[in-house]
Parts: structure tokens; sequence; C-alpha cells
């Protein structure tokens, strides 16, 4: 009903344990109407959505990731799972509630969802202290006999991430940072060299 997906959407953007999302990947796809799933075939359909709250991280540094996944088909999604995947040899994750982790697994048992319900968690990725520049992914599926024919593309979600020796002291993006630097000493050398000859020029007058 309409109430029901007003609902969902409200409790989607209230519980949240992140910080202001600066990085995340498409969330699309809108839950079917009771009216317009009434009678029709029976299609399951997914949504997967990563979040996090950066994506450039120092050794030690961590960041919060959120797994948002919704019943955008007309049937109950049951057993399914939220398998999440990611290099274990340079970061470490906590916060995982509920979660079982395992090698490089984290994976999430999702209760029954349906049509036009949302389901989401959040855990903290951690880079080890004695990690050197690099960079890793965390990819998030949704498995299960439910969602066997639904597009990977639909139920699969990935985030890439870089592990930095140095953030710059006003947090803003490494590579707008690197860029404005640059700009800055280009503007100073040529705007000295101009002022250099004006000086000159004055001088040859006088």
């Amino acid at each position: 009903s309409k109430a029901l997906r007003k609902r969902e959407r409200l409790s989607f953007n209230a519980k949240s344990d992140c910080l202001a999302l600066l990085v995340s990947t498409p969330f699309e796809g809108e839950p079917p109407s009771a009216e317009a799933s009434g009678g029709e075939e029976e299609m399951p359909n997914v949504r997967v959505r990563l979040s996090a709250d950066r994506s450039e991280l120092l050794p030690g540094g961590g960041a919060s990731v959120q797994i948002a996944v919704a019943n955008t088909g007309n049937v109950p999604l049951t057993g399914v799972q939220a398998d999440v995947r990611l290099d274990m040899s340079l970061v470490t994750v906590t916060g995982a509630r509920g979660a079982s982790v395992s090698g490089n697994q984290v994976l999430f048992p999702l209760p029954t969802l349906s049509p036009g319900e949302r389901w989401q968690e959040s855990f903290v990725v951690t880079v080890k202290k004695d990690a050197g520049v690099a960079a890793f992914s965390v990819t998030v599926s949704v498995t299960g006999d439910s969602v066997l024919d639904v597009p990977t593309g639909n139920r699969q979600s990935s985030l890439d991430f870089t592990v930095v020796k140095e953030l710059p002291p006003s947090g803003v993006n490494l590579r707008l940072f690197y860029r404005l630097l640059v700009l800055g000493i280009v503007t100073m050398v040529l705007g000295g060299g101009f002022g250099w000859r004006k000086i000159k020029a004055v001088r040859a007058i006088r």
C-alpha cells in the first residue's frame, strides 16, 4: 500500500549509523504498487546499494559502509543474504551486527522482504596500520533461491577505496586538492614573471 511504502522510505532515511554519505552507488527502481502487481505474473526483483562516508583512507583509518536492499519485485523474497567481499589482508571489519565473518566474506542473513520493503545495515571498514598505499573494493551481492532469476546488475553493487599516506588538512578530495595546488603554483609563477618584467620595463623607462 502507499502507506507501507511511505513508512519504509521514512525508516530507510532515518535509520543510519553513517556520517553524511559522500560516496554511493545508484539505487534505482521503485517497488510496484499493490494495484499494479495484482493479477500479474510473479516477477522477483531486488535492488542493492552500497554507501560510504569516505573513499580515501589513511593506514589505521576507517570508513562507515552501509548496505541497503529493496524488494522491487511483486513477490516476497525469502532466504536471501547480503554477501559482502573485501580484502581482509588489508582491512578489518567491525560493527557488522548479525553477520558472520569468514576469510574475505561478511555474510548478512536478511529477513523475509515483502514487495516494497527495504532492509539496511552498516559496518566499519578499518585499514590496517601497516598498510601501504593501496586500493581495494567492497562488493555486495544478494544471493538466495528467491533471486536466482534476477539480473546480476540488480543484485550486486561495489565501492572502490584508496589507501593514502596523508589527507589534506581541509579534508577535501585529494584529486581536487592537488589540482588546486598545481593551479596555485602555476598562477604564482606566471604572476611573478609578469610582475618582474613589469618592474624591469619601468626601470628601463626611467
